[in-house]
């Protein structure tokens, strides 16, 4: 059961990056987790969709993860981990940003942002 719960969350992740294709470059799960890779740009407008959208209900912003990998053009790779409480899920959403240009707050959407971001 819990299998097909996964299964239909990440479907319905592909359907939204029909829908949304500038905003969601990839949708893949592992383990239990859904993955969604977008552009910094539409970070924000994304995760407001994933929290107010009835079919995905993300709203909780628990974590908020970088790794640095300074070989790369975009050097830091930001996760921000989102969980849906209803629906009992879990998604990460990941962008790429250089260290020059500042990502949108995601402040206005989630509370914990607040804090989150200041730490990152």
């Amino acid at each position: 059961m819990d299998q097909l719960i996964k299964t239909t969350q990440v479907e319905n992740l592909q359907q939204l990056q029909t829908t949304l294709p500038k905003h969601i470059k990839q949708v893949y799960a592992n383990f239990n987790d859904s993955f969604l890779i977008t552009t910094k740009k539409h970070l924000v407008p994304l995760l407001k969709v994933l929290k107010l959208n009835s079919t995905y209900r993300f709203e909780q912003l628990t974590e908020i993860t970088v790794v640095d990998t300074t070989n790369a053009t975009k050097r830091f790779k930001i996760s921000y981990i989102i969980l849906s409480p209803i629906y009992n899920n879990r998604c990460i959403v990941v962008t790429y940003a250089d260290d020059i240009s500042p990502l949108q707050t995601a402040s206005n959407l989630f509370n914990s942002a607040n804090w989150l971001e200041r730490e990152v």
